[in-house]
């Protein structure tokens, strides 16, 4: 008797439906047995890298993230840094940051979403004053792109919080800082942007 191999669109629809099932086990597995088969097929490793997620198996999501890393390609970024945000979920802010760092290195992170999303990572997870200092930096590369102007904004405004002594108002008014940032987001974004 001939066995018959399943093609790779077989393979996604058995997967998607584990998936929708909740049973990521079984989606594991389906994605494993696959990856015999079509070992450097990128939306099954994508795929495989979401399931991995949902089990926390970080050992795994790391082997997935290798592969995307060696493709140095625009098309697995997005992923890349999905993933990034996901591993932060899951308490390894510093691999994620370590994967972010070899994106930058290799000239990948060029698109001004994958910045700003850059910048909530380093607030969340690593400090407030490089995910300030990496949004000034994205902003001179795209200044019309509102939603790193509103984010710098709140981050400003953390860190005066932060920063406040819980005495004096008057050290919590807004400094210089941000009123020259304000500035400059007015001169940059679009009339439609601004009333927001």
């Amino acid at each position: 008797k001939e066995e018959i191999i399943p093609t790779m669109e077989v393979y996604l629809e058995i997967i998607r439906i584990y998936i929708d099932q909740g049973d990521y086990h079984h989606a594991e597995e389906a994605i494993e047995e696959a990856l015999q088969i079509f070992p450097k097929d990128d939306q099954l490793i994508e795929k495989w890298i979401r399931v991995e997620e949902r089990l926390g198996n970080v050992k795994k999501i790391n082997q997935g993230m290798k592969y995307l890393l060696d493709k140095s390609s625009y098309s697995v970024i997005k992923n890349i840094v999905e993933t990034c945000m996901n591993l932060c979920k899951l308490n390894h802010s510093l691999q994620a940051n370590l994967y972010f760092q070899a994106i930058f290195n290799k000239g990948l992170c060029k698109q001004s979403n994958l910045l700003w999303n850059y910048s909530i990572f380093l607030y969340r997870s690593i400090s407030i004053q490089q995910a300030i200092d990496v949004l000034k930096q994205a902003l001179q590369q795209f200044p019309k792109y509102g939603p790193m102007w509103f984010t710098l904004f709140q981050y400003l405004e953390q860190q005066c919080i932060i920063y406040w002594d819980s005495k004096s108002f008057t050290k919590r008014i807004m400094t210089c800082t941000a009123f020259q940032t304000f500035h400059e987001a007015v001169q940059s974004i679009s009339n439609e942007l601004r009333w927001k």
